[in-house]
């Protein structure tokens, strides 16, 4: 159950935060955070999209380092899910 628990928590936490107006605000503590959390497996799709709403250089920085396959420290679906925001955010600049 605690596993169950600690998805459901950093889950919300993540999905909340992207909501605010300026996710930027949280950035120092916030792409550490999420980045370890991807790594753990533990709310990793809202912590990738909190990353990607953020924008800022971490949390890019961040992205690129959980999008590396096959021996990056991520899994390899969540690095799968860190690539395609990275690609999302490239088409956005590129648009």
């Amino acid at each position: 159950m605690i596993p169950s628990l600690r998805d459901d928590l950093a889950d919300s936490v993540f999905r909340w935060l992207a909501l605010d107006p300026d996710p930027v605000r949280f950035a120092d503590w916030a792409v550490d955070l999420a980045e370890r959390c991807v790594i753990e497996d533990i709310g990793a799709d809202p912590a990738i999209e909190l990353l990607g709403a953020l924008g800022s250089p971490e949390a890019r920085a961040a992205l690129e380092r959980l999008s590396v396959m096959p021996d990056g420290p991520a899994s390899r679906e969540n690095a799968k899910a860190a690539q395609s925001m990275l690609a999302d955010q490239w088409s956005e600049v590129t648009s």
